[in-house]
């Protein structure tokens, strides 16, 4: 009888992002491809949210300080004395959402309508500012005013360097050109617009520098992982990750935008270098829910900037399958087994990971074994195992495969 032969489909591929030396880029990154648009840290300040119907504004923690001129109304944006900005109350980005910018943070929560820097206004659709800021970048303070959101989604801005003499800048930041990109951004030394962000179709990951709440520590920057809007992960962690699977961990993905965040590495004061927490694992499905990739970091190198890891397709529903893990008929036999079981599978030549676990799922056989490209036939000793019911995993780089059988006594 010829028996089905299982065929390996998806690799796990070794990856790398390069942020450079100083961290001078920032990188956007697609998971299907691999494809990644860098752009340079120092060519933006403020970014505005396009969506007709939000107005997240966030700033480039990297090298952007917000504070806000408590106690000052618009009325005042002539006159306003900043020479004591420093003490005044400091604006982060949020840390769950692409909703909530810096710009958002001292919004009301009781009314949906208060986007924090302005207020909704019914009757002419637009938002209008109600706080005046400082922005603090490249070593030049402005004052800034978000004076309005328009009807048609364009932002009006104000800014003024905080020098004698300085030029009062008004900038009206259109949105619908962009209207494939989440955000649109300022760059407040040439007083332009920058369109720096790929559109939205084509990035799940955003490596980058942000501004990071860590307990007893407050702020910090931080080198991380930012999810693209409606981009969902799971931290799986600790784990086995030469059997670990998504179907283990989807019931906790989330939409927080740092998930991934900066904790898969650590500084080791020994080394004095970065190293990557070991028994830790990513999953991450794209916005339409139909992929998921597991990410793996392998290796951070602070100064030269450069994040190494592994990306693989574990589940794509455009082919109906859960490629990473797979019950297939035939694959091992016999079955039951009494002495020997035989495992008949198609890869490529190298090494192979078989792991048997009983009905608790403790592992009670491992071997490694080396394959030739092709057509294998693996044999493993049941004789040891008492009887019952056992779970065959066999792993290899290019993906693995689950089969149940049982043991006769």
């Amino acid at each position: 009888m010829l028996l089905p032969v299982w065929r390996v489909l998806y690799a796990q591929t070794p990856d790398s992002i390069v942020m450079n030396p100083g961290y001078t880029h920032q990188v956007y990154y697609q998971l299907s491809d691999g494809s990644r648009t860098p752009v340079a840290l120092a060519s933006w300040d403020i970014g505005f949210q396009t969506s007709l119907m939000t107005a997240s504004i966030i700033i480039n923690e990297s090298n952007v300080a917000l504070y806000y001129a408590d106690g000052a109304d618009t009325s005042q944006y002539a006159t306003l004395d900043v020479s004591n900005y420093q003490g005044w109350p400091r604006l982060y980005n949020s840390e769950q959402s692409w909703n909530i910018g810096a710009f958002n943070q001292l919004a009301n929560p009781a009314n949906q309508f208060d986007f924090g820097w302005g207020v909704y206004d019914f009757t002419q659709h637009a938002v209008f500012g109600t706080r005046l800021f400082v922005v603090e970048t490249g070593g030049q303070v402005y004052k800034f005013w978000i004076r309005k959101k328009t009807s048609s989604g364009d932002y009006v801005v104000r800014f003024t360097p905080a020098v004698p003499g300085a030029t009062d800048i008004n900038l009206t930041i259109p949105t619908a050109p962009y209207n494939t990109k989440n955000f649109i951004y300022l760059k407040l030394a040439t007083s332009s617009v920058v369109d720096a962000e790929p559109p939205s179709c084509c990035w799940h990951l955003l490596f980058t520098r942000y501004a990071a709440n860590i307990p007893f520590m407050g702020y910090y920057l931080v080198t991380g992982v930012y999810q693209a809007p409606g981009v969902k992960a799971v931290k799986a962690y600790p784990v086995d990750v030469a059997i670990d699977s998504f179907d283990s961990h989807k019931d906790f993905l989330s939409t927080k935008i740092t998930t991934i965040g900066y904790d898969w590495k650590y500084f080791d004061p020994v080394t004095m270098t970065y190293a990557i927490e070991d028994s830790l694992l990513y999953y991450v499905q794209d916005a339409t829910g139909k992929k998921v990739w597991q990410l793996q970091f392998t290796a951070f190198d602070h100064i030269k900037g450069v994040i190494k890891f592994k990306r693989k397709l574990v589940y794509d529903a455009t082919i109906g399958i859960s490629p990473l893990v797979q019950v297939l008929t035939g694959f091992a036999f016999p079955n039951p087994a009494t002495d020997e079981l035989r495992i008949r599978v198609v890869l490529p030549a190298g090494p192979v990971l078989l792991l048997i676990t009983d009905a608790t799922g403790k592992v009670v056989h491992q071997e490694r074994r080396q394959v030739s490209e092709g057509l294998n036939e693996l044999r493993i000793s049941t004789s040891a195992l008492a009887g019952g019911l056992y779970q065959l995993r066999l792993l290899a780089d290019q993906g693995q495969a689950v089969h149940s059988f049982m043991v006769m006594r």
